[in-house]
C-alpha cells in the first residue's frame, strides 16, 4: 500500500488489551501473527514491516512458505536454512502460511517442531502472514509458549477506509467524491475495502467504465484487461504475441498448475530451483489442461496477469488472479473431478482443502453444483464466492445451525476471521429477526454471528430488533455490546433513542460499554447539557478503552461544554473531587469547563463559580487552568 501512501491498521490483540496500530509499530512485539482476508495487503504490509526492521538494525531472514510446503522435507529443510546462525538480533518473516499444499496438520507442526527444536535458544523474533480464516490457534500457543505472553500478539489487518480509498482515487487523479459515489451506486462497497479489488474498480473507472456490481463480472473484466496488456519483457524474453482469448486459456491451465502444486514461480531457464515450475513440468497434464510450450509460457508471463521477479522466472501478480483463474477452469469439469481437486485430505464431504478455499469460491460462482456442494459441506466458503441468492440463504442457514451446535464459534467473528459479503442475500430480515430473539446457554455465538451480518450488510431496517437486544436483560452482555455498536454505526434514529436510559448505566455492565453506546447515540440531539453532566461519571475500569472512554475522549476534543451552560458544567466540575488524575478523563473536561469559563467572566454566576472551583482544586495543589493540550474553541 506504500503506492497509495496510505498507512494500514492493525487490531492487535495481546493478552487482554485490543489496540489498533500501524503496521511499524507492530515491531514493538517479539512475535506477531499477521492475519487478514485473501487480497487485504497482508503480503504487502509483511514487506514494509520487514523494510523498517531491516533499516532498525534487525536481521531480516523472509521465506515465502507456499515456495518450499509443496514437499514436507521440502518446507522442513528451508526452515533449518533460516535458522542457522540466528541469534537475538533475527528477526524471521514467513509469508503465506495458509497457502501450502502439503496437509494442514503437517504442515503446522512442521514449524511448531521448527521453533521448539532451532529457535528456543536464540531470543529471535517472529512474523508469520496468514488468511484468518485457516489460522491455527494451537500454533499461536505454541509462538507464545516461546517468546511469553507479554511478547505475543495476534494482529488483523482492517479493511480500507473511505479515506483510504479517497486518497487511492486521488493518486490516479480520480475524484474521490465522485469515484465513492461510483461505489455507492454500484453497491461495491465491499469490494473497494481491499487493495486487489480497490484496484480493479479504480482501473475501470479511470478508464471510463462502469462499475461492475459483483465480484464475479469485476475479476472477468480485471483479467480480461490485463490480458491485453501484452509486452516484451527482456526478463522473459521474445515471444509472439496470443489472441486474448487463448492466452486466458493458457493462463487457465498455468493458474491450475500452480494452485494445485503449490509452486507459484515459473522459470523458463535450465537452473531451475526448487520449489518453481520448470517447461518440464508443465509440458504434462492435470485434468483436461493441455501441455503448455514455452512461447505460450512467454506469452503470459509478459503479460499483466504475471510479475517478473528474476531472469526468465514469473509468476501471477496477485494468488487471486491465479485462484480465479484456476477456479474458472475447475468449474467446467464434471462436478465429481472438481471436488475431488478441491477438496481437503478428509474427502469431499468436509469441504474445500485450506489452501484451496478462495479457488473453491470462484469455481462456485460458475457451477451451481459446486457452489451447493459448498453450501452444504463447508458454507464458509460461500462468504468468499459469488452465487445464487438461494445458495448464500442456504449456507447462511447452515453456519447458523453450526453455530448452535458448537461446532463453528464467535471467535471467528470477532476479528473478522469470516467473510461475510458473499452471503447477502435479499429479505434475510425475515430469517435474522427470530434469531435474535434466542437465548440460553448456546445463545451467544448465533447472536454475534446475526449481529455481525447486519453490521457487515448495513441492515438499518433490523434497528429495532437491535434495540430490542441491547435492551434485554436477559441477553448475553457481549452480544448487547455488540448489537449497541452496530446501532452507533448504521441504526436508525428512532432504535437509537431507545437506548437513552441506559445512560445511567447498569450495574451488569461494570466496563460501562452500555452506557457509552447510548451517549454515543443519543448526544447531543437527544439529551439536554444537565442530562448528559447527570451522566458523566468516573469510569469504573478506567484501565480499559471501551465505549464510555471513547465518548469521553471525543468530548475533550471536540469543544466542551456547549453553550450557554458553563455555568451549569462548572457546578458539576465543583461536585467531581480534584484529586484524580491528570490524564482522567473528567478531570480534562473540568479544565476544559474552567478554560470556557474564562470567556464569560462578565457573568457574575459563572465568575463566582470559577472562584469557587479554583479555591476547591488548590486544596490539592492543582488548577483548572492549567494549560491544555488544544483548546478546539480558540
Amino acid at each position: 500500500m506504500t503506492l497509495w501512501n496510505i498507512k494500514r491498521v492493525w487490531q492487535v490483540v495481546a493478552g487482554d488489551d485490543v489496540t489498533r496500530l500501524s503496521t511499524d509499530e507492530l515491531s514493538r512485539f517479539r512475535c506477531v501473527v499477521l492475519l487478514g482476508a485473501a487480497g487485504a495487503g497482508k503480503t504487502t504490509e509483511a514487506r514494509r514491516l520487514a523494510e523498517h526492521e531491516r533499516a532498525s538494525g534487525r536481521s531480516v531472514r523472509e521465506c515465502r512458505l507456499a515456495e518450499y510446503a509443496g514437499t514436507l522435507a521440502g518446507l522442513e529443510g528451508r526452515l533449518q536454512e533460516l535458522a542457522a546462525g540466528a541469534d537475538a538480533a533475527a528477526s524471521f518473516h514467513l509469508d503465506a502460511l495458509d497457502e501450502a499444499m502439503i496437509p494442514e496438520r503437517r504442515h503446522w507442526l512442521a514449524i511448531k517442531h521448527w521453533i521448539e527444536r532451532d529457535l528456543q535458544e536464540t531470543s529471535a523474533s517472529i512474523r508469520i502472514t496468514c488468511r484468518s480464516a485457516v489460522w491455527p490457534p494451537s500454533l499461536s500457543d505454541t509462538i507464545r509458549g516461546f517468546c511469553g505472553q507479554r511478547s505475543f500478539a495476534t494482529a488483523y489487518l482492517q479493511p480500507l477506509t473511505d479515506d483510504d480509498v479517497s486518497v487511492a482515487a486521488e493518486s490516479l487523479r480520480i475524484a474521490p467524491d465522485s469515484f465513492l459515489k461510483q461505489i455507492e451506486n454500484a453497491r461495491v462497497q465491499i469490494l473497494a475495502r481491499h487493495p486487489l479489488t480497490l484496484r480493479m474498480l479504480l482501473s475501470l473507472s479511470k478508464d471510463g467504465g462502469t462499475l461492475p456490481s459483483t465480484l464475479k463480472e469485476l475479476f472477468a473484466e480485471g483479467v480480461e484487461r490485463l490480458a491485453r496488456d501484452q509486452q516484451d519483457r527482456h526478463e522473459i524474453g521474445t515471444q509472439t504475441p496470443l489472441p486474448v482469448a487463448r492466452l486466458l486459456d493458457v493462463a487457465e491451465r498455468l493458474a491450475c498448475y500452480t494452485i494445485l502444486t503449490g509452486r507459484e514461480a515459473v522459470n523458463l531457464g535450465d537452473d531451475r530451483l526448487s520449489g518453481q515450475l520448470g517447461l518440464q513440468d508443465l509440458s504434462g497434464r492435470i485434468g483436461d489442461n493441455a501441455g503448455i510450450d514455452e512461447n505460450e509460457l512467454r506469452a503470459v508471463g509478459s503479460s499483466g496477469l504475471c510479475d517478473s521477479e528474476a531472469p526468465r522466472t514469473f509468476r501471477f501478480a496477485h494468488r487471486q488472479f491465479a485462484e480465479y483463474l484456476a477456479g474458472r477452469r475447475l468449474a467446467r469439469l464434471p462436478t465429481h473431478q472438481a471436488r475431488a481437486f478441491l477438496a481437503g485430505p478428509d474427502g469431499w464431504r468436509s469441504g474445500a482443502a485450506g489452501p484451496l478455499r478462495e479457488t473453491a469460491a470462484f469455481a462456485a460462482m460458475f457451477n451451481p453444483e459446486v457452489a451447493e456442494w459448498l453450501a452444504d459441506s463447508d458454507p464458509e466458503v460461500i462468504g468468499l464466492s459469488d452465487v445464487a441468492r438461494d445458495l448464500r440463504r442456504r449456507a447462511t442457514l447452515e453456519l447458523l445451525d453450526r453455530f448452535r451446535g458448537g461446532t463453528v464459534t464467535g471467535t471467528e467473528l470477532y476479528h473478522g476471521g469470516m467473510e461475510l459479503g458473499g452471503f447477502q442475500y435479499e429479505d434475510a430480515e425475515a430469517d435474522l429477526r427470530p434469531v435474535l430473539q434466542e437465548r440460553g446457554n448456546q445463545c451467544e455465538d448465533v447472536l454475534e454471528y446475526v449481529i455481525s451480518l447486519i453490521r457487515s450488510w448495513r441492515l438499518s431496517t433490523m434497528s429495532d430488533a437491535l434495540a430490542d437486544l441491547v435492551l434485554d436483560s436477559t441477553a448475553p452482555l457481549h452480544a448487547r455490546t455488540s448489537a449497541g455498536r452496530v446501532l452507533c454505526e448504521c441504526g436508525m434514529e428512532a432504535a437509537r433513542g431507545r437506548l437513552k436510559p441506559l445512560v445511567a448505566g447498569l450495574l451488569e455492565d461494570d466496563r460501562d460499554d452500555l452506557k457509552g453506546i447510548a451517549l454515543l447515540c443519543n448526544w447531543p440531539d437527544r439529551l439536554s447539557p444537565p442530562e448528559l453532566f447527570d451522566a458523566l461519571t468516573p469510569e469504573r475500569r478506567p484501565s480499559f478503552y471501551g465505549t464510555y472512554g471513547m465518548f469521553l475522549q471525543g468530548l475533550d476534543a471536540d469543544g466542551f461544554p456547549p453553550a450557554g451552560h458553563v455555568a451549569a458544567g462548572l457546578a458539576w466540575v465543583r461536585s467531581r473531587a480534584s484529586e484524580r488524575s491528570d490524564t482522567d478523563p473528567l478531570h480534562l473536561l473540568g479544565m476544559r469547563i474552567a478554560h470556557a469559563a474564562l470567556r464569560e467572566l462578565d457573568n457574575p454566576e459563572i465568575a463566582v463559580e470559577l472562584v469557587g472551583l479554583m479555591r476547591r482544586w488548590m486544596k490539592d495543589w492543582k488548577s483548572p487552568l492549567a494549560p491544555l493540550r488544544s483548546d478546539p474553541l480558540k
